[in-house]
Parts: structure tokens; sequence; C-alpha cells
């Protein structure tokens, strides 16, 4: 699952003048070096508890509510968070958290990333491990890049359920807000983000567990370029399938609902637009039993629909979450995992789909 996306909400500001390299890349793709005119706020889904935020989060009950990145581990069941704002524009080094047993647990490993916020994270289940790349906020001497004065990083670590290790590849991408999923049928990470002089250029690399290669045939892919798209393997098209996010080019939000479909080589667009709009709420996932993959849309009142590789038909189940914080297959119990967020207390619930309906569990 792309977690590429937050399980806690981000409230983020885009205001960059200027993009120069910090850190010689040793990638083939060129370092960020010009933005010709600022973007402005980009917005970013805000929960109704960050009220209660530093209360939750000074009691050492929770990790930051802002810019915090998750990603569930099927394996040791568990979800494992990192970074974010704690109450400032500065991300906390003091950021690995746990939630597992109904609560979070503030981790100290021995090897720590540097402090960030809004990393992409992606399990591996060929390598069992949470892969973490890139991010904001950085340190100055972990930047790769910087634009105007948002620093961001390339680097690449994984976590193993006790500690993190920083990986070394010989390529690597430097991607702006970028996203990433695992891809069931060619047993790789595939990461998009924005790169280039304008950040109106789309990226994508893949991970196979030693380094990252270039899709550059899928250059420009998906259009229009976007941020917090979400990404999702399907298991009806064996394709990682994408939708929505939000335009930072101020394209019109339709454009956004089509659906486009990765194969391994580039990204094609289908002839399917998604229900949602705009589908910057939206949460998916593969559903293995169905050979399909199931979304649930939260802009307004909660929805469950199935995608089964060309089409979307919404579902009507007996019971149904009222929020869509993420969603994870759990192939080890042939499940899958939506979580939703408990305020103030900043916990979560979990809910188990069979195929037909959800039903409340746990982790």
């Amino acid at each position: 699952m792309a977690r590429t996306a937050c399980l806690l909400a981000a409230i983020v500001a885009v205001a960059c003048s200027n993009v120069s390299s910090s850190k010689s890349s040793s990638s083939s793709a060129a370092s960020p070096t010009v933005v010709s005119s600022p973007r402005g706020s980009i917005p970013a889904p805000s929960s109704p508890g960050v009220a209660a935020y530093p209360e939750c989060y000074d009691a050492g009950l929770c990790p930051p509510i802002s810019g915090s990145t998750s990603e569930y581990d099927p394996i040791r069941t568990e979800i494992v968070a990192f970074g974010g704002w704690p109450h400032t524009s500065t991300p906390s080094s003091d950021a690995t958290w746990r939630f597992k047993n109904a609560s979070w647990t503030r981790l100290h490993p021995t090897h720590v990333p540097p402090a960030r916020a809004l990393a992409a994270l992606a399990f591996d289940p060929a390598l069992e491990v949470v892969v973490m790349y890139g991010a904001r906020d950085v340190p100055a001497s972990s930047a790769e890049a910087t634009f105007g004065t948002i620093s961001m990083s390339a680097d690449t670590w994984t976590w193993d359920g006790s500690d993190w290790s920083q990986q070394h590849p010989a390529h690597h991408p430097v991607l702006f807000y970028p996203s990433a999923t695992y891809d069931y049928a060619r047993n790789q990470i595939v990461l998009v983000g924005l790169v280039g002089s304008s950040l109106t250029s789309m990226e994508t690399w893949t991970y196979d567990g030693s380094d990252w290669t270039h899709q550059a045939q899928a250059d420009g892919k998906p259009a229009p370029s976007r941020i917090y798209e979400r990404l999702s393997f399907d298991g009806a098209s064996k394709t990682v399938v994408t939708f929505g996010g939000y335009s930072i080019a101020l394209v019109p939000d339709g454009s956004l609902n089509a659906v486009w479909e990765w194969d391994g080589r580039t990204w094609t667009q289908t002839p399917a637009v998604s229900p949602f709009t705009p589908p910057l709420f939206v949460g998916f996932a593969p559903e293995f039993e169905q050979r399909s993959m199931l979304a649930c849309d939260a802009s307004s009142a909660f929805s469950s629909w199935r995608w089964d590789g060309s089409r979307f038909t919404q579902l009507h189940p007996l019971h149904q979450p009222e929020q869509c914080a993420a969603m994870s297959p759990d192939f080890r119990r042939h499940r899958l995992l939506l979580y939703e967020q408990l305020w103030p207390e900043a916990q979560l619930q979990f809910w188990s789909w069979s195929g037909y309906d959800w039903s409340r569990t746990s982790i």
C-alpha cells in the first residue's frame, strides 16, 4: 500500500521561488534547479482532533499529527510511523512509533534516520521490511535538494521491526512529495513524484531491494502532475493503479479523476474515471481474495467501492466505518484492514473487510 500517504493529517504550505541542489545526486536524473513562481498553499486532509494534538503528543501517547507517515507491517502485525511536525515546522528526530495492542509506543532504535516529514513508506513482503524513501524538512546535512526554504532528502531506509538500516543504492531519484506502493506482480516498489525545474513533471522509479531504476519511458505520467496521489496494486489487471491527489499546477480537479495503470513499463490512462470528486481523501488497497481492489471514499459520507480492473462499483455493506485514514492488505490473515482515527486520543480503530461487509477487529 502506498501510504505514500499520511496516517495523520498534514497541513503543508509550499512557497518555492528558488530551487537549488545541495548535494550531487548519484542518480541519472537531474536535480531540480529553478522554480519560476510560488505555488502557494497546498491543501491536505485536516483532522478534527488537531486541537487536541499537543496534549496527546506531550503526554507521550501518540506520534505527531501533522506530517507523520506510517505503514502496516503484516509480518509483525503492527503499524510503524515515522517523522512529523510536533508543534512547529521543525520535525522531531525522536520520531519512530509503533501501534500494537491498541496503543502507540515511542521506540528508541539504535539507528535513527534524520528528522523529516511526509516520507514515502511501503511494505516489501519479499524482504519483510518497511521501505522509507525521502521526505521534506530534513536537516541541511541530509538535504539532497532545496525548494525555496524546503529541504528535501532522497535517502532510502528500511525498518525490520526493531531497527532502521540505511540503504546505499547505486542510483536514486530526487522527488518532491513522493508516493509509493508495492507491485505484487513484479516484486518491486513503485515510486512516483514531482521532479524538474518547474515541479510540473512526474517521474517513476522502481526499487528491487538493492537499487532504484528510473523508468524514463514513463516520464511525464500520470498527467497532470500531482501530489498526495494514492497508489495500490490491483489483482484483476495485475497493475499498480493511481488516481486523485492534488494538482500543484492548479489543473481542474476533474482531470485527476482519470484512472492510470502501471504495467511495469509505463503508465496508461484507462477509459475509466473515479466516482470521487475530488478524489483527495480516498484510500484503496488490493482485495486479493476477490482479485480486485477496494476503495473507500471519505470526502463526505463514508462509502465503499470495488475496482474490478475496468470500472468502479459502489458496495452497500451492512456495517461501515466513519473514516478512512488508510487501508492495507493483511495477506498473512487473509483480510483487508482499514484504520480510522479516534479523537481526541489520536488512537486507531480497525476494521476488517470480509469481501461483502466491514467488522471491527484489532491488530
